[in-house]
């Protein structure tokens, strides 16, 4: 018999993690958590939020002209972190030898939020493109805020031959702002995409 888990959110209630039905995902949460969460465990020259990372990538398809049904996908690809954290790639890749309940978990919780706002067809079909935005925000992220690499670095391969973007992510406004900022900047973008 499975032993169902929660989570208590942002707004107190109790998210399901696991067990037949999941929690139900609510943008107030999903905002709070991700503006919170920090992206490579906290080893950037500032805190950069998942909430930040997710407006960078709708940032990115909207300068390159994509449809709002795809720039939902893209702002949307990572809040499923808000109930499974944001864990970092080498970490993910570790587990990943060890075992696969980890990404299945990941996955779960992705398809189900997702589906929850209305993107899981949408999502299949533009899967590969909301990749290519991911990684050109990666791209302009390591450039920007993480260290240069030293000599016994093996590099971040998933990189090879993806620009970064050509904005700073350093200036007064981004080493300013606060999670609060953040999270209104998110939910202020959630409902310009949703209401388009």
């Amino acid at each position: 018999m499975t032993r169902i888990r929660y989570m208590v959110t942002a707004s107190g209630d109790d998210y399901a993690l696991n067990g037949p039905k999941l929690g139900t995902p609510k943008i107030e949460d999903i905002a709070h958590h991700l503006a919170q969460i920090n992206r490579f465990t906290g080893a950037a020259r500032r805190p950069e939020s998942v909430a930040e990372h997710s407006l960078l990538c709708d940032d990115i398809a909207q300068a390159l002209g994509w449809p709002i049904a795809a720039r939902r996908c893209v702002f949307a690809h990572d809040w499923h972190e808000a109930y499974t954290h944001d864990i970092s790639a080498p970490v993910k890749g570790v587990i990943a030898l060890m075992t696969n309940a980890l990404s299945l978990f990941e996955q779960r919780h992705q398809n189900h939020v997702l589906a929850h706002f209305g993107l899981r067809l949408d999502f299949e079909t533009f899967a590969s493109d909301v990749r290519r935005v991911d990684l050109i925000a990666l791209a302009t992220e390591r450039r920007s805020l993480m260290p240069a690499p030293t000599a016994q670095s093996e590099g971040w391969r998933v990189l090879d031959g993806v620009e970064p973007w050509g904005v700073s992510l350093m200036t007064p406004k981004h080493q300013r702002w606060t999670w609060l900022d953040w999270r209104g900047e998110f939910l202020d973008r959630y409902a310009e995409l949703w209401a388009a």
